[in-house]
């Protein structure tokens, strides 16, 4: 069994922490670098029309623009659920009459402790919030059955949203 012995924390940001921990594990030192992010939620919104409604956004660590499914981090003691509808409402416009849980998991679990719930969202209504400040997002509307061999093509390169697709392949 590992036994933490101590932690010192190196960096305190907006969204995450950086810690360095120490554990005892068969009379050894393990030292380990720990990231402590904020959780988040992503959501596949399908229209009656089989359209699903995408974000198309550049990605700092990676230095590249992906096609993902609209998601965002929790705030503080916010339901998961309400993240969820916030950030719909606020990437794409669309309040969801019919959201349902499909996966949760942790998105890097050797280093980071970020969760990440992902939903169905149907019946949309439109319903716009405001964007965050600093996204510069763009709105993609796409068939299901293009999105599936998008997939199958290997053109969706963030989990999240494969994740999504998977769960309505048949």
């Amino acid at each position: 069994m590992y036994e933490k012995i101590n932690e010192k924390e190196i960096y305190n940001g907006k969204i995450l922490k950086l810690k360095i921990e120490n554990f005892k594990f068969e009379g050894k030192i393990i030292k380990r670098e720990i990231v402590q992010h904020k959780d988040a939620v992503a959501i596949l919104p399908i229209d009656d029309l089989g359209f699903v409604y995408l974000v198309k956004q550049y990605r700092f660590p990676v230095q590249k623009e992906f096609l993902e499914i609209p998601a965002g981090l929790v705030e503080e003691n916010e339901d998961y659920e309400k993240a969820a509808l916030r950030e719909l409402q606020e990437e794409v416009g669309f309040f969801s009459k019919n959201l349902q849980k499909i996966f949760e998991g942790y998105n890097s679990v050797g280093f980071c402790n970020e969760k990440t719930i992902i939903y169905i969202a149907k019946d949309l209504v439109s319903s716009k919030l405001p964007e965050d400040e600093d996204e510069n997002l763009t709105v993609v509307k796409i068939h299901i059955d293009k999105l599936k061999q998008m997939y199958l093509n290997n053109e969706i390169n963030d989990f999240k949203t494969a994740i999504a697709i998977l769960s309505q392949m048949n």
